[in-house]
This record gives C-alpha cells, structure tokens and sequence, in this order.
C-alpha cells in the first residue's frame, strides 16, 4: 500500500476477503487503494473513476458494518469518499436530478463527519470538512 501499487492492493484484499470475509482491514485498506484511485485521474480513465468511488464507499461501509460504529478512523473515510464522490459528479452535474444526487452524497459525508466529531468533538480538520460540505451543498441548490 505505502507504494502506491493500488491496484495490486486490491487484488491482495480481495484475496485476503475470500478467505478471512470478516477482516476488517482488508475491507478499509481495499477501500483506501479505491479512493487513492478514484481521486488521482491518472490512475483511471474518468468512466472507471465513478466505479471506484462506489467501490471505496461499498468497502467502507462493510468495515464498519462487521467493525461496529466506535472506528473514527472508518468513518472519516467513509465520509472522504463521500464527498470526493459528490464533487467528482457536481463537476457534471446540471440537471436537477443529478444536483439532488450531488447533495445526497455531500449529506451522507456530513452525517459520517459527524459521527467522528460525536467521539472527537476538538477535530477541527472535521468541523472543517463539515462547513466545506455544507458550503457545497448551498452552491448547489
């Protein structure tokens, strides 16, 4: 992972899955190397990126799922890929419909955030995505 081989990572997770279907970090680590791919588009042609997103937020949500909800560090990633996911479709986005899915997933990154400021009230990293989600949000009503 800390060479940036994401796509080898996710094959070595996914692996790692079949075996162990209840190892928490190879769903976290699996959905990081997601992220770090969606996020970069040299890494992926944009019709993949949108793939990848699903993919990390999927894998997230299946860490905390067997996890339990008290991993801060699940749920700021959870909410990172929401809202790298939400702007990488608002770059897009001008019918209403695909505006309202836009928000959805800024609110989605918000309600995580918040879980993470629940068990971390100081994090101002997080107050701060918050306020940028929301900002985000209003732009695009």
């Amino acid at each position: 992972f800390q060479n940036a081989q994401y796509e080898k990572c996710i094959e070595t997770y996914s692996r790692l899955i079949t075996v162990k279907p209840s190892e928490v970090s190879a769903y976290y680590y699996r959905g990081k190397a997601r992220l770090n791919i969606a996020n970069d588009p040299k890494e992926s042609l944009n019709t993949m990126r949108e793939n990848f997103y699903t993919a990390a937020i999927k894998d997230f949500t299946k860490a905390i799922e067997i996890n339990g909800d008290e991993d801060t560090q699940m749920f700021q990633n959870r909410a990172l890929a929401y809202k790298d996911y939400a702007i990488f479709r608002s770059y897009k986005a001008k019918r209403k419909d695909e505006k309202t899915a836009c928000v959805a997933l800024f609110n989605n990154s918000i309600a995580d955030f918040q879980k993470v400021l629940t068990m971390q009230p100081l994090r101002k990293d997080i107050i701060d995505w918050v306020a940028y989600d929301k900002a985000q949000i209003a732009s695009l009503k």
